[in-house]
């Protein structure tokens, strides 16, 4: 593994974990859930690079090795991801020998699928596949208390934190970690209406279908941040792509459940992800 400082399109520092494989076939960009630290995909990564899928982990502004931390200062929302973080990290990825003419994936892990469906439908011809896990729409009438209830609290309270302290302390309140609250309120716009659109940019959700190629979404038993509900309206959009789904539960994860506990042993996924590159994009 190469810890990597390149730069992002509006001149912030951009680190990425590097992990090369070998004899590598596929080469991966992997978005980070909200509030989460990439180095907690670093096992998967591992893994996947062992078995011929070089991964790029990116991480996310305001954590980890991110030189920004969010205030009422320091500011930044999707666009800044969409526009900025993930053009420069696929473009230092490309540049890699690994890399070179082999199929790119963009994925991650909840928050992280939702942007790569976004990136998805706004550049559908620069990648070959499109991953998903653990990754579900937030939209509350998709849940059933109490994440349905957290969910309606959190959009309503995102609007006042404009007043003190001018972001958001997720720590505090129990949902995410410090966020920039520009981020929080495109959230809240997603669990508000149930679609990817927010702010002005209200053809977001319908570009998806625009994406031709392979999607595969994994989705978690146990996981309380993403239902079968609000895993089904997340991969809604994707009507032009082949579409497959994998669901793994106590038999293959064992006590590995929930949002996050699939990551610490993340084997199961792994599988799911390698066998679903061999059939949708087969090494030449």
């Amino acid at each position: 593994m190469k810890q990597i400082e390149t730069t992002s399109g509006d001149g912030v520092s951009l680190p990425l974990s590097w992990f090369p494989a070998g004899q590598s076939h596929w080469s991966l960009l992997f978005l980070p859930a909200l509030g989460i630290q990439c180095r907690m995909y670093e096992a998967m990564a591992a893994a996947l690079a062992a078995a011929g899928c070089s991964v790029c982990l990116m991480e996310q502004r305001g954590h980890g090795r991110s030189t920004l931390r969010a205030s009422r200062s320091v500011n930044w929302g999707i666009d800044h991801y969409l526009q900025f973080d993930l053009p420069a990290a696929l473009d230092w990825m490309a540049s890699q020998p690994e890399s070179t003419g082999r199929p790119i994936i963009m994925g991650g892990h909840s928050l992280g699928g939702q942007l790569s469906s976004i990136f998805s439908g706004q550049h559908p011809d620069h990648m070959q596949g499109v991953l998903h896990v653990a990754c579900g729409a937030p939209y509350a009438a998709d849940y059933t208390a109490p994440t349905s209830h957290l969910i309606r609290i959190l959009c309503r309270i995102i609007p006042l934190l404009r007043l003190v302290p001018g972001y958001f302390p997720g720590s505090r309140l129990g949902f995410a970690g410090r966020e920039s609250l520009q981020l929080l309120c495109d959230w809240r716009d997603w669990a508000w209406h149930g679609n990817l659109n927010y702010g002005p940019h209200q053809n977001l959700q319908a570009a998806i279908a625009a994406y031709r190629g392979a999607m595969l979404a994994v989705s978690i038993e146990g996981d309380e941040f993403s239902s079968l509900k609000a895993e089904q309206r997340a991969i809604a959009g994707f009507s032009s792509a082949r579409i497959s789904q994998v669901r793994l539960g106590k038999e293959s994860l064992e006590d590995r459940l929930g949002h996050f506990g699939w990551a610490r042993k993340p084997d199961a996924v792994v599988t799911a992800i390698l066998q679903w590159l061999q059939r949708e994009l087969p090494p030449l």
